[in-house]
């Protein structure tokens, strides 16, 4: 084994085997907010998802309101087909990046600052829930009838579109833990 490998296969295993066996144990601690099946989807089922979402019911908890999540979403989507308007360090694209999504996908979860724009990414607008809703939804009609070769992640480097859409999938789960839905009165 080559000394890179190797050190690679040991940075991959003590990320992953440290967040696989905390991964019952970091379960969401909000049981009221929403989550999209990891293991078994496909885009069309996301999108149904996001269609019957009732939005007068869901809340926020974090910095963002669900316009700028919706917005922030779709545009990591949109970038996945058009390019990052700005990218990590080659070297980072190579190592840590890809071994980042490893982990995440072994993990079926990803973390990362839930209030942190995409570098170089256009403000996010905060004032319009429905059309910001919209704007994911055809974000991920317009990825799922993509036949192009997909640009490569800011942060994981090339992705396959099986891996894009899981990265999507666990991009709006990491936000979803911060929404909520409440009964209207």
């Amino acid at each position: 084994m080559k000394r890179r490998q190797f050190i690679s296969l040991s940075l991959f295993t003590g990320l992953s085997l440290p967040l696989l066996n905390s991964r019952m144990a970091m379960a969401n601690d909000n049981p009221n907010s929403l989550m999209i099946d990891v293991e078994n989807f496909s885009v069309q089922d996301v999108i149904s998802f996001l269609q019957a979402l009732p939005l007068e019911q869901a809340v926020t908890a974090g910095q963002w309101n669900l316009s700028q999540i919706f917005n922030h979403a779709a545009q990591s989507i949109e970038f996945s087909i058009m390019g990052y308007p700005q990218n990590k360090p080659e070297i980072f694209r190579r190592s840590i990046g890809p071994l980042a999504f490893q982990a995440f996908t072994l993990w079926g979860k990803m973390t990362h600052g839930l209030a942190e724009a995409i570098p170089g990414a256009a403000k996010l607008q905060a004032n319009d829930d429905r059309a910001a809703l919209r704007r994911l939804i055809q974000a991920l009609s317009d990825f799922d009838q993509f036949k192009g070769q997909y640009q490569p992640h800011f942060a994981y480097g090339v992705l396959s579109k099986q891996e894009y859409a899981l990265a999507h999938v666990l991009h709006l789960n990491n936000h979803f833990e911060e929404v909520s839905l409440v009964e209207t009165a």
